[in-house]
């Protein structure tokens, strides 16, 4: 290890008492809180509204136990201002890498329009066929615009 890198390693175990290794640990790897319940629409909104200030569109799934806790959440895609193209099959790969049975999609609309595109049904529709086939749930979709959301379950398009 060259003699920058030693200097940064003794300065962080003489101000933090650890190895700068367990630090970076802590800083990145961000743990799902615990007891997060997940009932209503509303509710993943509370947990997901901050994604309405984005100015790309990005997917995110919501990943549930049998109770609806929350085990995680994971961007799945990143897009651009008025699209972000969705891979469904990145989808089902997170549910069964984190033995999720259920899970919730949620995406933003930079335009602040909370209402749903063409397209944003048709995904809703080809992910909840195939979440079927598979025996996953697909709990609702949240589209989150300026302060506001559309749930599919809500409007009964779900």
């Amino acid at each position: 290890m060259g003699a920058p890198f030693s200097f940064i390693r003794r300065t962080m175990e003489a101000k933090y008492g650890e190895e700068p290794e367990n630090i970076l640990v802590r800083i990145y790897v961000r743990e799902t809180p615990k007891e997060v319940k997940l009932c209503s629409p509303a509710a993943v909104f509370d947990e997901m509204k901050e994604i309405g200030k984005a100015d790309q569109e990005s997917l995110w799934i919501i990943m549930l136990n049998t109770k609806n806790m929350m085990i995680r959440k994971e961007m799945v895609s990143l897009g651009t201002i008025d699209c972000a193209n969705a891979d469904i099959r990145i989808i089902f790969r997170r549910l069964f890498q984190y033995g999720a049975p259920s899970f919730v999609m949620c995406h933003n609309h930079p335009s602040g329009d909370a209402l749903p595109s063409a397209d944003d049904i048709r995904l809703t529709k080809k992910t909840k066929d195939v979440a079927e086939l598979m025996e996953f749930k697909l709990v609702d979709h949240i589209i989150i615009g300026d302060g506001g959301y559309f749930s599919f379950v809500e409007k009964n398009i779900l």
